[in-house]
């Protein structure tokens, strides 16, 4: 609703002015109405999204008044699509959850009886009607999950392209644009201003810039700030970097992760500077953060304390000229990315060798049949045995005063406890020892998972999701372990799961890390995700 509200709000902030005379190379006002109504068959709704693209490039193409007016009515119809999609999507999901659970159950009951007739977990089953219903349901909501992808890709299409109409204004459409977007970012209502940031996010006007630049330094909410910060990382560092190293002091943890995030795009010795003087105050899963921007800035890694960094840096600092080139994770060996991880701090509360400085965490851990298979062959302890131990060892390390929680999933999802919990010798001992009950039985729900595990971060705020400008949460960080893809959940596919998680984690901004445990992982997926949001994989 918050991005109809402000499509619509752009659909009136960048309509036409009242009728003047055409400026040389602009269509007569007539010609305009024409053009829109062109456009408004065009853009028809079973359009591929390739031939959207095109329609959106040649209004671009044309500018003025006809293109606004256009993108205007696109950005309005796109909304509606998009709603009436999710909509339908929810109806297939529902659907989709009675199928998985019917055939979970239809399952189970058959695979008590193998092994009771001392037969191995059955990994294949007969054809039941049950079978043929979750195929079925799956099917149709793969087809839902598509279209609500695209439907999301011709916003983000129409907003570019609304941004770069942007700035090829003149005159009086420049100047009536302009108060209209400061209109827009004088609404009560955060959503409507950070959507506006995000539009302009793609502009290169020196107005949109101010725009930004004003939304980072005196914008109240967090969920404002973080975009607009975001924007502005990657641009020339003597215009951004009092902004974005000031935020760094912000009170919010969540304002000044996003200016972590940005710094890291924006490459100077004082960038640098910036970073090493916040990671010497910082605490929790923000010094992982300094870290990984010293990192990317420089390629160094050696050592994982503030001060030696500190030396380091100020033996190189003079010689140093800039980032290396982006590395490129397809050419790393295996023996190269498990050294890598051992490079990494390390400690007590680490989980299969990923340290984090966090103490706000949420384990979440796949318990689905296949990891009743062995994790060496040939030796008898299995997947899940090795996942619970490791799993136990590091909550049994947590220190008072850390929050956590625990996920399992398979083809349920079970939550240890509706909120995070503090970290104490009794909640340590209650998480144990519901681990070690858990079953390992069923699919892979892996989207299920991590949706509820995000979803933690907002409990016990006071506030629903979407209504709380604190900028707080209980949880920062995610610890994903599976030994398989996703075969079950609302979103199946890798590829899409990897981008409804993006979405749901925009404004929490939790770092995810993951391990893949077996051969039968998907490592892509798993590796994604971590690249995702922050986070380190680790292949077992």
């Amino acid at each position: 609703m918050r991005l109809r509200v402000l499509l619509l709000l752009l659909a009136t902030a960048l309509a036409a002015p009242a009728p003047r005379p055409a400026s040389a190379g602009e269509p007569a006002a007539e010609d305009v109405a024409q053009i829109l109504e062109t456009y408004r068959k065009r853009f028809r709704r079973d359009a591929y999204l390739s031939e959207k693209e095109e329609i959106l490039a040649a209004l671009v193409a044309r500018g003025g008044t006809a293109a606004r007016d256009a993108l205007a009515w696109c950005a309005a119809e796109s909304v509606v699509v998009l709603e009436e999609r999710e909509k339908a999507h929810a109806k297939v999901a529902d659907r989709l959850r009675t199928a998985q659970k019917d055939y979970g159950e239809k399952y189970d009951k058959y695979a008590e009886q193998q092994v009771k007739q001392g037969k191995p977990r059955p990994t294949t089953t007969p054809r039941w009607p049950e079978y043929d219903a979750l195929q079925a349901a799956t099917a149709e909501a793969t087809t839902a999950e598509k279209s609500v992808d695209e439907a999301r890709a011709v916003i983000a299409a129409v907003r570019k392209a609304q941004g770069a109409v942007l700035d090829r204004l003149s005159g009086p459409d420049l100047a009536k644009a302009a108060e209209d977007v400061a209109a827009a970012m004088a609404s009560k209502d955060w959503g409507v201003r950070a959507e506006m940031v995000e539009m302009l996010a793609g502009s290169s006007a020196p107005w949109a810039f101010t725009t930004l630049q004003d939304a980072a330094a005196k914008d109240p909410d967090p969920r404002v700030v973080a975009p607009a910060l975001e924007a502005l990382g990657g641009r020339e560092p003597s215009k951004v970097l009092p902004i974005l190293t000031g935020r760094l002091s912000d009170a919010r943890w969540l304002v000044r992760a996003a200016a972590l995030s940005a710094l890291e795009r924006t490459p100077s010795k004082e960038t640098v500077d910036a970073v090493l003087a916040c990671w010497a105050k910082e605490e929790g899963r923000l010094r992982d953060d300094c870290r990984r921007v010293l990192e990317t800035l420089t390629a160094y890694d050696g050592t994982p304390t503030q001060p030696a960094w500190s030396q380091w840096w100020a033996i190189h600092r003079e010689s140093w000229t800039g980032p290396p080139p982006k590395f490129d994770p397809a050419k790393q060996t295996p023996e190269q990315a498990a050294a890598a991880v051992r490079k990494r701090p390390q400690s007590d509360t680490g989980f299969f060798g990923i340290s984090s400085s966090s103490t706000r965490l949420c384990y979440v851990i796949d318990l689905s049949g296949s990891m009743n298979e062995p994790q060496v062959a040939g030796k008898p302890e299995t997947r899940a045995q090795k996942a619970k131990a490791e799993l136990g060892r590091a909550i049994r390390a947590l220190e008072d005063g850390a929050w956590f929680n625990v996920v399992l999933y398979s083809a349920n999802v079970r939550v240890w406890k509706p909120e995070m919990q503090p970290s104490t010798l009794e909640t340590r001992r209650a998480a144990c020892e519901f681990i070690e009950k858990a079953e390992v039985v069923g699919g892979t729900a892996t989207f299920d998972a991590l949706d509820a595990a995000l979803a933690l971060g907002d409990v016990g705020k006071g506030k629903a999701r979407g209504a709380d400008p604190s900028g707080d949460a209980k949880l920062d960080t995610i610890l994903l372990l599976s030994d398989g893809k996703p075969t079950l959940g609302k979103v199946i596919e890798p590829d899409r799961i990897r981008a409804a998680v993006r979405d749901l984690n925009r404004e929490r901004r939790i770092a995810i890390h993951s391990i893949a445990l077996g051969g039968d992982a998907d490592a892509s997926f798993m590796e994604g995700l971590a690249t995702d949001h922050g986070g380190t994989y680790l292949k077992l």
